[in-house]
């Protein structure tokens, strides 16, 4: 079954994908395309983890409501199969989720005005990014991490 997502302001429809494969996908008022899509099926520790966000941002005022919407909506955009990331707030009201797995790191962090990811591969590959612009690299990131 499809589901629907909003991203970036452009309405996408995929078929739920897996870390193994590519997932179809259509655009409907974009020319541009993600393969890293939310899916009908999600990590057991998506939703606890989803929770613990809105929680911590309803109890620190130094948290965006806007970071808090950017770091829930990744979470359930991460594939099937991906590790629990480790999930921190910053002193000045930023959300980071980290995973440090196979000798390589990937840190996603989320504030009010922007969103970044870093990566640091066992095998030297390192990039920074807006995870929305680099959705191939930071799936390929995530493939390396889950040891795919």
């Amino acid at each position: 079954m499809s589901t629907a997502i909003e991203l970036t302001g452009a309405q996408y429809i995929s078929e739920p994908s897996t870390l193994a494969g590519a997932t179809r996908h259509v655009s409907r008022t974009a020319s541009y395309s993600s393969t890293l899509l939310h899916q009908k099926a999600e990590n057991g520790w998506a939703r606890p983890l989803m929770s613990e966000v809105v929680d911590r941002a309803l109890g620190d005022p130094k948290i965006s409501p806007i970071a808090a919407r950017k770091c829930v909506a990744w979470i359930r955009r991460i594939p099937v199969g991906v590790p629990v990331p480790f999930f921190a707030v910053g002193e000045d009201g930023s959300l980071g989720l980290e995973w440090d797995k196979n000798g390589s790191t990937l840190f996603l962090l989320f504030n009010q005005g922007e969103a970044e990811a870093y990566f640091e591969g066992a095998n030297g590959d390192e990039w920074e990014s807006d995870p929305d612009v680099a959705i191939d690299k930071l799936l390929q990131a995530l493939r390396v991490i889950s040891g795919m």
